[in-house]
């Protein structure tokens, strides 16, 4: 049931990954229509851009994660025998944890002293653009969560993974 969640969750995030990159392309192909025969362009499309780049950039690692796209250094990890490959897992697991709980406060920290703050040609609150790390930080904490479940009943039962 949980792989099910996961992959649905997985699919969702291509999906946003998708639009928001359409979104993107969409603007920039507009833009340079706009002046290369106009001699006008829209005013607001660096800074919407940039803040569309940011989610991208969440939303990617979201997906890298999900995927086991991500940089992880396997060399040792590997040899081990299945049941210290799934402590181990547990370990790094909540270090994981930590680190997202840490970044996932320090999130909430910065939208408070970036509160009332505004993008200056197309108004969007900031924090929106902050929650990026917020929204980033709990996706992946579902996801690893899931795994550690997995690599607990492996090690306390050892149903497989």
């Amino acid at each position: 049931m949980s792989t099910g969640i996961c992959e649905r969750f997985g699919q969702v995030y291509k999906f946003l990954l998708g639009s928001v990159l359409g979104c993107m392309v969409l603007i920039v192909f507009v833009n340079v229509v706009l002046r290369k025969f106009f001699h006008s362009g829209i005013s607001f499309t660096e800074e919407g851009l940039r803040y569309l780049f940011v989610w991208m950039s969440y939303l990617g690692i979201v997906a890298a994660y999900k995927t086991n796209d991500h940089i992880r250094v396997t060399m040792l990890v590997d040899h081990l025998p299945a049941r210290v490959h799934a402590a181990l897992g547990l370990v790094m697991n909540a270090v994981i944890l930590y680190a997202l709980w840490f970044c996932t406060d320090g999130g909430f920290v910065y939208i408070e002293a970036n509160a009332g703050t505004y993008g200056e040609l197309i108004k969007v609150p900031y924090y929106l653009v902050i929650f990026s790390i917020i929204f980033a930080c709990l996706s992946i904490g579902a996801m690893t969560i899931v795994e550690m479940f997995g690599q607990a009943r492996f090690l306390l039962r050892g149903e497989s993974r």
